[in-house]
């Protein structure tokens, strides 16, 4: 059985979901954090996993071995309102 756990995504750098974590929405929490919610097996909550994540905002460069996840719209009070965008780094199969 899975169950859905949500993490705060830092800007402007690189994070890890646990093991064989599946996001499955990125969006604002309703505050200022933008954050990531994933199904999991409880066995691996703790487990961290070896994919990158990382989000972008519109208009920055990607590097090429990142792969699109999901793109969101936050609206940041009197600073405007931003879409980003949550990327994976390209996992290569042995």
């Amino acid at each position: 059985m899975k169950t859905v756990h949500k993490k705060s995504v830092p800007l402007g750098e690189s994070f890890r979901l646990p093991f064989n974590a599946r996001p499955i929405l990125f969006d604002s929490d309703g505050h200022r954090d933008l954050c990531v919610w994933y199904e999991v097996l409880p066995e691996n909550v703790d487990e961290e996993g070896d994919i990158l994540y990382e989000v972008f905002g519109t208009g920055h460069q990607i590097p090429d071995d990142q792969v699109w996840i999901a793109s969101c719209v936050h609206k940041a009070g009197i600073a405007g309102t931003f879409v980003w965008h949550l990327y994976r780094e390209m996992v290569m199969n042995p």
